[in-house]
């Protein structure tokens, strides 16, 4: 009876898909992602729809804005299986439709099934859909459309030509993003935190922390938040007598949480399923589309943050943006060239920590011996260049069991102490510290992020910003977090916080880089983090 009702759903869905193919050619795709993106609108809004003009971004796509809503309402469930699931539900070919010329946006239906085989008839599950080319090496992101009745559109594009696969997952069910960000709403964050107070540098008591003042049932506490560099951060009040909130001097990772583990180990199946693969032959006179004449160094700011998805591409193991041309050449010459009589400033977690390592080995930078967990510094010191990497403001989970507060600043902070007429070159990133604690403490952070920015360019004509976008990860070190929706949140802040600095900042998409690639760890492999840093100087450098 249940497979019935997913056969009846199909049926109707695929009628609905003929009114389309009659109604809109396949030439004409930007009518239809317009016509579904207003589809959508009037079941939700947004205070920033009206900036994107129907066109899918690099950041992300405006249907992602009108269903963020959508994914924001809660499914908890007592039977999981009415969670979707990818044993019963279908995905095919828009147009019916095995052979695609080069260039042509392709579109797919997927249509979700629970584990009784019927159609599930509301949306806010996140999918994911790409496309991978064997013999070209080839690989791109592309992005899916929800119709909040269990009915998504995929669109991928044909970049390059020959037989190629289009693969689809359910990344997050709604089931996981309800579970996990609850949690995250009643307690501030996923973890807890520690906060330690004591004398001389001993710690005396330790607390339980939060990003919210109410957490865990506690009444009495110490509000951190002017400490913490105007960072929302409270803490339990110490109960020693001879302890006040002005004695914190510590924070403590707790890497544990009090989410049901068996609803976790429930959840944990329905993470990235992936779908059926559809093979498709794209067919043209060149085997992959021309690069852009534009060179990326003189590509506007203010387009890398509107610019249309996907940012680039995979061909022949080589990442291609498509808005801009990166005419700059790798070498030892041209990277010094580049960078000479210039400081780096890289303001994050461990995943831009990474791209100080690159450019140190780029460049040959000597590495202070006074490096420590939330900070290192190298320098060449004949071609003065100069470079520092600093953890962003708590939260920031270091691994360690204590660390001193005094060890970690804000990145507004670090904005501050640049001096006037210092060559500068900013790189900032928040991604996997940050999903972890409530949307509305993270956009705290960046606002306090865009005054120190303002102040950076208003006394520093010189400085160049650079904000790197989250990556995709499947296994990360969280499972069971669900990190595709909460990337679509995080892009959504940063864009909204910072859209008056746009023209003055670039945004370097690595979501359309990893994801294509179906990059598994949270930190990348060595090779894409070198793509990610060539896209820099790409930007940063004519040669």
């Amino acid at each position: 009876m249940g497979k019935r009702y997913c056969i009846m759903g199909f049926l109707v869905c695929t009628v609905y898909v003929l009114i389309i193919c009659i109604t809109l050619s396949p030439e004409s795709n930007i009518n239809f992602l317009v016509t579904s993106a207003n589809t959508i609108k009037q079941k939700t809004t947004h205070s920033v729809n009206d900036k994107f003009d129907g066109k899918d971004v690099v950041s992300f796509s405006k249907p992602d804005l009108y269903t963020h809503n959508n994914c924001c309402v809660r499914a908890d469930v007592n039977d999981y299986k009415t969670v979707a699931t990818s044993a019963f539900s279908k995905i095919y070919l828009t147009f019916n439709r095995s052979k695609y010329p080069l260039g042509e946006m392709i579109h797919v239906r997927i249509e979700l099934c629970d584990g009784y085989g019927k159609h599930i008839s509301i949306g806010g599950d996140v999918l994911r859909i790409w496309m991978t080319g064997l013999s070209q090496n080839a690989s791109v992101n592309g992005y899916v459309t929800d119709h909040a009745n269990g009915s998504y559109t995929g669109h991928v594009m044909a970049l390059w030509t020959g037989e190629s696969v289009i693969k689809t997952s359910i990344a997050n069910t709604k089931q996981q993003i309800s579970l996990v960000q609850n949690h995250i709403e009643k307690h501030g964050q996923v973890y807890a935190m520690l906060g330690g107070f004591g004398k001389h540098d001993k710690v005396v008591e330790k607390t339980t922390c939060s990003v919210k003042p109410d957490v865990y049932g506690l009444t009495d506490m110490c509000n951190l938040t002017k400490a913490n560099y105007d960072n929302e951060l409270y803490c339990g009040r110490p109960t020693n007598p001879n302890l006040t909130c002005t004695d914190w001097i510590t924070m403590h990772d707790i890497i544990t949480h009090d989410i049901n583990p068996n609803e976790i180990k429930n959840v944990r199946p329905f993470v990235h399923q992936p779908l059926k693969s559809l093979v498709v032959n794209i067919t043209g006179e060149y085997g992959v589309v021309p690069s852009p004449t534009l060179p990326c160094h003189k590509r506007s700011s203010k387009d890398t943050w509107t610019g249309e998805s996907p940012a680039g591409f995979y061909y022949r193991n080589k990442w291609q943006l498509r808005a801009c041309n990166n005419t700059f050449v790798p070498s030892r010459k041209s990277y010094e060239d580049c960078l000479r009589n210039r400081h780096l400033l890289f303001l994050g977690d461990s995943n831009i920590r990474s791209w100080f390592w690159r450019v140190q080995q780029l460049t040959r930078s000597k590495t202070f011996a006074n490096s420590t967990v939330f900070w290192k510094m190298a320098e060449r010191v004949d071609l003065n260049i100069t470079m520092t990497w600093a953890a962003h403001e708590i939260p920031y989970y270091s691994g360690l069991k204590v660390y001193f507060r005094k060890d970690i600043k804000s990145n507004a902070w670090h904005l501050d102490e640049i001096p006037p007429h210092k060559n500068v070159i900013v790189l900032i990133h928040y991604t996997y510290h940050v999903i972890r604690i409530m949307p509305r403490a993270f956009r705290a952070h960046v606002r306090s992020l865009k005054q120190g920015l303002m102040k950076l360019f208003e006394r520093n004509l010189k400085s160049r910003v650079f904000i790197k976008g989250p990556h995709s990860s499947i296994n990360s070190r969280l499972p069971y977090l669900p990190v595709d929706y909460a990337r679509k949140g995080l892009e959504q802040i940063l864009y909204e916080e910072l859209q008056e600095l746009q023209n003055k900042i670039v945004y370097l998409n690595g979501w359309d880089l990893t994801t294509g690639i179906e990059n598994i760890n949270l930190h990348p492999s060595d090779k894409t983090v070198n793509d990610m840093v060539h896209d820099l100087f790409g930007y940063l450098c004519r040669s």
